[in-house]
């Protein structure tokens, strides 16, 4: 099924013409007073006239401009810290995440928030939301912290988001770093476990509230597609952390890119021409379908990240005329001082032609690779979970799909650093199941968690 999707794009493309295309920037321009670059086009700029039940698919693409701290002030943090301390935490597990919240205490200041939330079979609030001005006491109330009980993660979760929401609302903080780090080892099992449902849940908060979620996975044991999910559906990021010893790391990670944030509350919106075209899918961020748009929230872009995103639709009626898609970027441009309104509004078009021959010449160098990245990334994570459930052979078959699929694109355009990262990805994927028959139990679960891990960033985090 995925291959035909693909072939929709690039089959018809005339694969074996020549590879001499220009090396146009990725990231396409800035609109008026804004700070991210925004491309916005379609992967291919025609379509067949007067042919229906064809597929139309859009390419966004997002980059923060390149901002240096220096002598700037960083937005202050409203962040939210929830912490598993559940029976399976004792040990070096907890003691590590100790470690790590206590240095990301001493690294606030008095203009920043701060609320933590402990969970094991019930919730409870270790302080509420207050300036970071006694560290020694918060700090203290940390190390206290003793693991033992269930996981109730729901609980947890809804909790850091209710702290931080209250926090936002009463200090007027809509141009702070609004965020929710949630930790855990392993499987939701007090109250809601249903990963769509959590999912859904984090999704609605996010798109209302502005406030998004990374989730840190400790260890082999926790649920890898719940806390991918979370963090996509939260507008954050999702990370494995197989050794407790590197969880200090992984904050000071998490908090560097925070610091050096140039849009707040980033909004994409898609008109849908709904009397041609419906909408079929959105890889890979959480989204809204409402009113007539695709709506996608971002929330935070910091300097030099990139996000993308590409939707696709069905055309139904057939049509001789050409095909209007209006969508909009809107942010608060962090980089001014306050910050300011943004609106960068654009409008692609797809062209009616009357052959294959002309199709072929109409595809964007720059759209396909992010086409490329997001489809072969779902393949990549679907033989995944596959192999997870011992079908290995389907496995298999999904990974040389979606290599073949990229060498059909290098072929076309030439291989891109950045894909040809996730290609190794894919290779050494397709090496490891052919072991994984005779794998422990743990090695077989690591496996699985390092290769979601590291297909999660590559999607979310591009290097182009």
């Amino acid at each position: 099924m995925k291959k035909v999707i693909f072939a929709t794009v690039f089959a018809l493309a005339g694969i074996l013409c020549s590879n001499s295309f220009a090396q146009e920037a990725h990231h396409g321009a800035l609109g008026d007073g804004g700070s991210i670059y925004l491309r916005a086009d379609p992967v291919n700029k025609f379509f067949l006239e007067n042919t229906d039940n064809q597929d139309l698919a859009l390419y966004f693409h997002l980059q923060g401009l390149k901002k240096e701290l220096g002598n700037s002030k960083r937005a202050p943090y409203n962040l939210s810290i929830v912490i598993d301390k559940s029976g399976s935490m004792q040990g070096d597990k907890i003691e590590n995440v100790k470690k790590a919240v206590n240095y990301v205490i001493n690294q606030l200041t008095a203009e920043d928030y701060l609320s933590v939330v402990t969970y094991d079979n019930g919730v409870q609030i270790l302080f509420e939301s207050q300036k970071v001005e006694s560290k020694d006491k918060l700090t203290g109330k940390i190390s206290s912290i003793v693991a033992d009980g269930g996981t109730n993660l729901e609980g947890g979760m809804k909790k850091g988001f209710e702290l931080a929401r209250e926090n936002k609302v009463s200090h007027k903080a809509n141009d702070f770093i609004n965020r929710v780090f949630l930790l855990s080892d392993g499987q939701a099992n007090v109250g809601e476990t249903n990963s769509d449902v959590l999912a859904n849940w984090c999704k609605s908060y996010f798109s209302e509230n502005s406030i998004s979620l990374s989730s840190f996975g400790v260890g082999t044991d926790y649920n890898e597609d719940l806390m991918s999910k979370l963090a996509s559906n939260a507008g954050g990021m999702y990370y494995f952390i197989s050794d407790p010893e590197k969880i200090t790391t992984i904050f000071q990670q998490e908090m560097n890119g925070a610091s050096l944030v140039v849009g707040k509350n980033v909004v994409l919106e898609i008109d849908i021409p709904e009397d041609k075209a419906d909408l079929v899918k959105v890889y890979q961020l959480g989204y809204e379908k409402k009113n007539g748009k695709v709506i996608v929230h971002f929330n935070d872009i910091f300097s030099e990240e990139q996000k993308s995103v590409v939707v696709r639709f069905k055309l139904f009626q057939k049509t001789s005329a050409p095909i209007h898609f209006k969508c909009r970027l809107v942010y608060r441009n962090a980089n001014n001082e306050p910050a300011t309104d943004v609106k960068d509004e654009r409008k692609i078009i797809l062209d009616p032609v009357p052959n294959k021959d002309q199709l072929a010449i109409g595809l964007s160098k720059q759209s396909s690779e992010g086409y490329t990245l997001q489809v072969c990334s779902e393949m990549y994570e679907d033989a995944v979970k596959l192999a997870d459930v011992g079908k290995y052979e389907e496995s298999a078959k999904m990974v040389k799909d979606a290599m073949d699929l990229m060498d059909l694109h290098f072929k076309k355009f030439g291989e891109h650093p950045f894909l040809k990262e996730v290609y190794t990805d894919l290779s050494e994927y397709a090496a490891t199941i052919k072991d994984m028959k005779n794998m422990s139990n743990e090695d077989r679960k690591y496996s699985v968690k390092n290769h979601k891990f590291s297909s999660f960033k590559k999607r979310t985090r591009a290097k182009f």
